[in-house]
């Protein structure tokens, strides 16, 4: 594999070019996909993005999987772990510590299912939900800011897009038939 960094000037030297912009070569023509480091890109993107969240819920004690989860619970109300594990983007075996943390921390509390007792029903505790309505609004705040510097159409623009690479990523099948229309 023949890695070119960036443009010739001279024949002999070449200028520094951003990791994400290295051109690979390979026997076969690369993909347009290999002219740019898409999960470098997306990562990066998710750190400028996370970063003030980060900060505010650091604030209060909890990390971004606790408040993922508290988030959701706020729309959902109680909810099975299952259910958490898809809606958060977290691993079951994770999700179980996270779980058991939360619980000493008495954020949330963990209950029987009453016909099936091998079933949990998770829910915010009071105090949960009392931390929760400290943060939701420095959360609003860091949303407005985040809107201001990009604007409501770039923003719209990547929901939309991210949803539509999501949504074809998880049913690979359906990326064909969403090109032919």
């Amino acid at each position: 594999m023949d890695i070119t960094v960036g443009p010739r000037f001279d024949g002999t030297r070449r200028e520094w070019v951003p990791p994400c912009f290295v051109e690979f070569r390979m026997a076969s023509a690369p993909s347009r996909l290999a002219y740019r480091n898409l999960p470098l890109l997306l990562q990066r993107t998710r750190e400028h993005v996370v970063a003030p969240f980060r900060a505010i819920v650091a604030e209060q004690g909890l990390t971004e999987q606790q408040w993922r989860i508290i988030r959701i619970m706020l729309d959902t109300g109680p909810i099975e772990p299952y259910q958490l594990v898809s809606l958060c983007s977290i691993s079951s075996p994770s999700l179980t510590g996270i779980l058991g943390r939360m619980e000493q921390q008495e954020l949330v509390k963990r209950h029987k299912m009453g016909h099936d007792h091998r079933r949990r029903l998770i829910r915010l505790t009071d105090r949960g939900q009392a931390l929760a309505e400290t943060i939701v609004p420095r959360i609003n705040e860091a949303y407005r800011q985040l809107e201001s510097r990009l604007g409501e159409p770039l923003i719209a623009s990547l929901v939309q897009t991210l949803e539509a690479v999501n949504a074809r990523l998880d049913h690979p099948g359906d990326a064909d038939r969403g090109q032919a229309g």
